[in-house]
């Protein structure tokens, strides 16, 4: 039941399903109370389909002896992330009750989680940046291994469909509202490279190297491709699609592809005083700025254009916190959304 359940709450992303039928419904439910991993699938599905509060109702409600599990307990507190449980996330964290993802790679499941947190924290107004961050020697090296044996077999609609999963977690962390800093405290291949450059701001360690190397699978790196030639340009892409290279964090700042490079100590200090910075800005205004560049940037200038960018500025003056920013810095006061 896992994969068909990861499957249905990856189209519910996109498009409403129908209700399940009884009787699957039933076996599913029970299959859940009686193993963890099960469980973890359901609730994920569960989220999608009626929301996060019933989710995390639902683990709440299960016995101890099958809510401590480790696929439960993690997805759990993937739950209190995304509703922005900020005290139960630091006990589920005290506790080490968030278990890890796999070896830092990506996989079916983590890119399913991965959409639903930023989809969530997108909406949620407490929110005012997020921190792409990984723990461990590597930030991403790619796909995880017993995926890439399972995709083996798949056939060309599983494909299909297991390739829009990454598709539509790459768009969802590039169109969320809130501004995203990519934390890069090792190295970088292959679909990680996607994940970085969806992402607004780029910060990474000195030591980290940086990797495109589907073409030495006999793949291409197709699904990551817009963001990838979007943050390093068309030209730099041309070399490394193409050679597989792996390249220095200096290089990725010289392409454009990462905006600062930075010693390991110096990491938590360069990323926090950039979120400092993203959140002394009216949050209304950081929103329209960041769509203002996805809608703006390579669009070619015409009347359209100017009167459309005419538009948003006349738009942004009269809004509530273009009025406040305005008001404020007359006043020599600081504006409302720091108090």
């Amino acid at each position: 039941f896992g994969d068909w359940l990861d499957a249905a709450a990856a189209l519910k992303l996109s498009q409403p399903t129908a209700p399940l039928d009884p009787v699957l419904a039933e076996k599913i439910r029970t299959a859940a109370a009686a193993d963890a991993t099960t469980a973890a699938h359901y609730a994920r599905w569960l989220a999608t389909q009626t929301g996060l509060s019933a989710a995390a109702e639902w683990i709440d409600a299960q016995p101890a002896a099958l809510a401590e599990q480790p696929a439960l307990r993690a997805t759990r507190a993937d739950l209190a992330l995304a509703r922005g449980e900020w005290s139960r996330l630091r006990a589920l964290l005290a506790a080490g009750m968030w278990g890890p993802l796999p070896a830092d790679c990506l996989d079916f499941a983590f890119a399913t989680r991965l959409a639903l947190a930023f989809d969530e924290l997108g909406r949620n107004e407490l929110v005012r940046a997020i921190v792409l961050a990984a723990n461990g020697p590597a930030f991403c090296a790619g796909a995880d291994l017993n995926w890439m044996k399972k995709m083996a077999g798949y056939s060309d609609s599983e494909n299909r469909a297991d390739a829009m999963r990454l598709a539509d977690m790459l768009r969802t962390i590039y169109i969320c509202p809130k501004p995203v800093v990519a934390k890069v405290q090792g190295d970088c291949y292959a679909g990680g490279m996607g994940l970085v450059a969806a992402c607004d701001v780029v910060v990474s360690v000195d030591t980290a190297n940086f990797c495109l190397s589907e073409v030495k699978l006999g793949l291409i790196p197709a699904t990551i491709s817009p963001y990838v030639i979007k943050a390093m340009g068309e030209n730099a892409a041309r070399r490394y699609f193409l050679t597989a290279e792996r390249f220095s964090a200096t290089e990725a700042q010289r392409i454009g592809f990462v905006h600062q490079v930075v010693k390991s100590d110096a990491l938590d200090e360069t990323v926090g005083e950039i979120l400092r910075q993203l959140c002394n800005a009216s949050p209304h205004a950081v929103r329209e700025a960041k769509r203002l560049v996805r809608e703006i940037g390579g669009a070619p200038l015409t009347a359209e254009l100017i009167a459309d960018t005419a538009r948003r500025i006349a738009d942004i003056r009269s809004s509530a916190e273009g009025r406040e920013g305005v008001q404020s810095f007359l006043e020599k006061r600081r504006p409302n959304w720091l108090n």
